[in-house]
């Protein structure tokens, strides 16, 4: 019962944690490749010869090399991230504060249709009033702030969607400072549409690499299982055969014990005794 309701949170988990850069670094690998792998395993495997299995898990290891080298890429950008993590974090922290600054501007701006700051004046933007212009820009300000910092911070693969929203509000303030415009929020989406084809392009291209990397995944993971189950009945088989071997030896011993003094058969016993031990040992 566990499985089945643990196993579905952990691939779904797993998905979202992929690494973006990971994701663009990633290259199409034919599934069926894999499949064919994985058929392999069937029982007839068990019946071949211990070289024909020993050459399959071979060749099970070696298809699912590269996720050695993923651990090792993801380990050294680990290294390098944390090295400008403190920097980082403290413009990061500077600039989420000043959000909560822009975001109460307006407040300090009048009700009429300018404002006097002393070197410029502001005026409202055929706004009612600069406080309603300051009130509306900003908030639109703040949220492409937020959305960029949430961009640039993340490093899985599901931020590049957020490309999208970010376009949209950027034209949304855009619109905001134009006069000629009469209406805001009501045509960015047309007009930001050669800037969203590419990215909607550019995210049906990585969903179909995010579907054949969890489906490859997916069957490595299946493969390993059953390389652990040919190596245990590999291992199994090479403690039969020791056994085996020991069994032979000694009838062969009892049957030329007529050839041997009593003191050397007893020694071929105690020699015979000890590789019994060693097997049981080692087992």
């Amino acid at each position: 019962m566990s499985k089945k309701i643990n196993y579905p949170l952990w691939n779904r988990l797993t998905l979202d944690a992929i690494d973006s850069e990971e994701v663009l670094r990633y290259k199409f690998k034919n599934s069926k490749h894999y499949t064919r792998v994985l058929n392999s395993f069937d029982e007839d495997a068990y019946k071949s010869n211990i070289t024909n299995l020993k050459e399959l898990v071979a060749k099970a290891v070696l298809i699912s090399e590269d996720n050695f080298n993923k651990e090792e890429n993801q380990s050294n950008i680990l290294d390098k991230s944390l090295k400008g993590k403190s920097i980082g974090g403290v413009l990061i922290f500077l600039l989420i504060l000043s959000l909560l600054l822009l975001d109460k501007l307006h407040v300090f701006a009048p009700d009429g249709k300018t404002w006097d700051l002393g070197f410029t004046t502001m005026g409202s933007f055929e706004f009612p009033s600069v406080t309603i212009f300051l009130w509306f820009t900003m908030l639109k300000i703040t949220s492409f702030l937020a959305l960029t910092i949430w961009f640039l911070t993340s490093r899985y693969w599901w931020k590049y969607f957020l490309l999208i929203p970010i376009i949209i509000v950027s034209y949304q303030i855009i619109g905001t400072f134009n006069v000629n415009v009469r209406f805001i929020n009501e045509n960015e989406i047309m007009q930001a549409l050669p800037l969203l084809l590419p990215v909607m392009l550019f995210l049906i291209f990585l969903s179909i690499k995010i579907n054949n990397f969890t489906k490859v995944e997916k069957l490595k993971n299946k493969i390993k299982v059953k390389t652990f189950k040919v190596i245990s009945f590999l291992a199994h088989q090479e403690d039969e055969e020791g056994n085996n071997q020991i069994k032979v030896d000694l009838a062969r011993l009892m049957e030329s014990k007529s050839a041997y003094k009593a003191d050397d058969y007893l020694k071929e016993l105690e020699v015979l005794h000890k590789k019994l031990l060693q097997k049981k040992r080692s087992q």
